[in-house]
């Protein structure tokens, strides 16, 4: 202020005005852009504190995409701060001009010709592209395919492929704004195929298997699956590999190509129906028709256990070394199983218990010869 004031004062007047107009738009833009600027925080913070997760995604927008939009707009805040200032005290258009020469300046390498700006343009499209994957994910839940009739598995696979389609062009047309054209790809491809050879066949060997996951299904999302003993349920197929949640609610992040090569049992790939083998030893002597009667009675009072596919069956499988031996064969559910086969065990020994039946404890007979 005192250093217009001097210069009105020494007969500067022209300077005084353009001096005071300056500091007055430069002030302006500083203002305008801080309250942008805290609008832009306080929304972020609004966000994080409605999404439901906010260590993974945001709006449904994983964190690290996230992460770039914002810091983005607030690096096209500060751009336009710093423009904004800079006409304030007098930019001409040529200076304007330089720095956009300099922004598309071109270096060549070979065949490949790259630019800041070309980098910016790809980092653009693949922010569009990720904003566009989230759009059809949504589109293709929400609407097309929710009243479709598919299974959830399918309606996955066909999620899963279209969010693929659409990052393959993405992907390509970002290295084609970057700078790499037809011939630099193929040799891109090539050095890849180098890689495959190396190191990556593995990684390529998952991809690859996932596609087949996903065509071919085998195996969907929210199948009930046994790999190595352990039970869980398919929870997603991804690039490289599998999420399975086991009952235990541990994570099973198993490669792609595990599915492929070895033996996993899908218990729900026809159906839900499961079909589950009860055994039961009872005393010698005891009445075997009154003990069949039983053991489909305890069916009958029994919620979990299904008449479909098949009825309840006993068989008497074999006279054991203790005990007469029965086999109580009954279909219940994925989901049921397991407490149909307890609630069985608790109504089986109440109605042994009031008809007398016994289920005899391991006997041996020993014999002892006197030598003399």
């Amino acid at each position: 202020v005192l250093t217009g004031l001097f210069a009105d004062i020494a007969g500067y007047g022209y300077f005084s005005s353009w001096w005071f107009v300056a500091w007055g738009s430069t002030i302006v833009v500083i203002v305008c852009g801080l309250i942008i600027l805290n609008s832009i925080i306080a929304l972020n913070q609004h966000a994080k504190e409605q999404s439901e997760s906010s260590d993974t995604t945001i709006k449904g927008i994983s964190y690290p995409f996230y992460w770039i939009l914002y810091n983005s707009i607030y690096i096209i805040i500060l751009m336009a701060c710093i423009t904004g200032i800079a006409i304030s005290w007098g930019a001409s258009d040529h200076f304007f001009s330089q720095i956009w020469v300099a922004f598309n300046q071109e270096v060549v390498l070979g065949k490949i010709v790259l630019s800041l700006s070309g980098f910016i343009y790809a980092l653009i499209a693949l922010l569009v592209t990720y904003m566009i994957t989230i759009t059809a994910k949504k589109m293709l839940t929400r609407y097309i395919l929710s009243s479709s009739g598919m299974s959830a598995g399918a309606k996955d696979s066909v999620i899963t492929i279209c969010i693929y389609l659409i990052w393959s062009v993405g992907i390509l047309f970002s290295l084609s704004v970057f700078g790499l054209d037809t011939t630099s790809l193929t040799v891109a491809l090539g050095a890849l195929g180098i890689g495959l050879g190396f190191g990556l066949q593995n990684i390529f060997n998952n991809f690859i298997s996932g596609l087949i996951l996903l065509f071919e299904r085998p195996i969907q999302v929210g199948d009930i699956v046994e790999i190595g003993g352990v039970w869980g349920e398919v929870k997603k197929i991804n690039v490289r590999s599998t999420l399975v949640q086991t009952y235990d609610n541990s994570s099973l992040i198993l490669p792609n190509s595990e599915f492929i090569s070895a033996k996993v049992t899908n218990w729900s790939h026809k159906d839900q129906f499961i079909r589950r083998d009860l055994f039961i030893g009872v005393a010698y002597g005891s009445d075997t028709k009154l003990v069949e009667d039983l053991l489909l009675e305890a069916c009958e009072s029994v919620s979990e256990v299904y008449s479909y596919p098949k009825p309840p069956r006993v068989h008497f499988i074999n006279f054991g070394d203790s005990s007469l031996d029965f086999r109580l064969r009954f279909w219940s559910s994925i989901d049921d199983f397991i407490p149909a086969e307890s609630n069985l065990r608790f109504e089986i020994d109440r109605l042994f218990k009031e008809h007398n039946v016994v289920i005899p404890f391991p006997q041996r007979d020993v014999h002892l010869k006197n030598p003399a």
